[in-house]
């Protein structure tokens, strides 16, 4: 991987947790897919937005609902 690929991708997750709402407010993956698009990421498939989010809610207090697509929001209790 170029270090111009990884800088993509990272700023690419920060994109994401920024569209991401506060609990109990949710935003669904394919929202986040439509305004990565509208930010230049067109090649970013719905499966990487959704394999990228279950990654970083490892390190960051993301919880997502069952529901298809699902729901992403920050835990209710989180410092964002």
């Amino acid at each position: 991987m170029s270090d111009n690929k990884a800088f993509d991708t990272l700023l690419r997750h920060w994109a994401m947790l920024r569209m991401i709402k506060r609990w109990p407010r949710k935003t669904p993956t394919t929202e986040i897919r439509g305004k990565l698009i509208e930010l230049g990421y067109p090649e970013v498939t719905l499966r990487t937005i959704q394999r990228d989010l279950v990654k970083l809610s490892v390190p960051f207090p993301l919880i997502s609902d069952e529901n298809k697509p699902k729901g992403w929001s920050w835990e209710k209790d989180a410092e964002i």
